[in-house]
């Protein structure tokens, strides 16, 4: 989960995202869900995808075939990433 006030300057890649803050580099996923407070700007890979009205996106959006999803390893532990936003 990226929340509203977190800012992620790179790629994310996950087996799903959620997206309420802003992104700056491709965003893959199986499932991705971008939030009405969502600002992303990069393309967005795929292979299930919801958008809330409001939402900005700026680029393409992908969809994975089946054979092209990638592989998605999970942590022994639940994973957290927060940025702040210093503005």
């Amino acid at each position: 989960i990226v929340d509203r006030d977190a800012v992620i300057d790179g790629g994310i890649t996950a087996e799903e995202i959620v997206i309420r803050g802003t992104t700056r580099g491709s965003v893959k996923a199986r499932r991705v869900r971008v939030e009405r407070t969502a600002h992303v700007e990069g393309d967005i890979y795929q292979d299930s995808f919801a958008s809330e009205e409001g939402a900005k996106v700026r680029g393409s959006l992908h969809s994975y075939e089946h054979d092209d999803l990638p592989s998605f390893s999970r942590p022994s532990q639940p994973v957290a990433i927060a940025a702040m936003n210093d503005t």
